[in-house]
């Protein structure tokens, strides 16, 4: 069993009993001694310690890996996308969606040109919401961008001008 648990059994030293006469055969087992870590080993990881070879629990170390690959803004936004229905309200949820993020600047693409109206009014409180749900320091700006109008200039004859006004809304 000890050997199992990293012990290995080892003769007791006899004392010296001069010169050229033989030790003898070490046959009883009373004769060995089981050798164990002494002082000057360090921690060698068994006993009621705590020490460096027990589990760790799965989030602490998945934390310490995300934060120390430089993920943790990536999955910060990952959870913002998730749950931005309950961040932001389903009502809104049904009229804007999460368009893009780059470099710090969050995109919300609206149905129409007055909900983005609108949602540029509740900034304040969607960034309040956003920085409640993940945490400061991840989105640095909000834009709205409007949905894209039907474009009436197809070919090489159009004509400039305005074209069609607010006929979508």
């Amino acid at each position: 069993m000890q050997e199992r648990h990293g012990y290995r059994r080892v003769p007791k030293p006899k004392p010296f009993t001069g010169k050229g006469r033989p030790r003898g055969d070490v046959s009883s087992a009373q004769d060995l001694a089981v050798q164990t870590p002494g002082p000057g080993w360090g921690d060698v990881g068994s006993g009621p310690r705590p020490s460096w070879r027990d589990p760790r629990p799965i989030g602490e170390t998945l934390g310490k890996f995300v934060t120390g690959s430089g993920w943790s803004r990536q999955l910060s936004v990952a959870k913002l996308r998730n749950s931005w229905d309950d961040i932001v309200g389903s009502t809104v949820a049904k009229h804007a969606v999460i368009d893009e993020f780059e470099d710090g600047v969050l995109t919300i693409l609206a149905s129409s040109h007055s909900w983005a109206v609108n949602l540029r009014s509740l900034l304040p409180q969607v960034e309040k919401a956003i920085v409640d749900a993940i945490g400061e320091g991840i989105v640095d700006e909000i834009s709205v961008k409007n949905p894209q109008q039907v474009s009436w200039k197809h070919g090489r004859f159009s004509v400039p001008g305005r074209g069609p006004r607010d006929t979508y809304d």
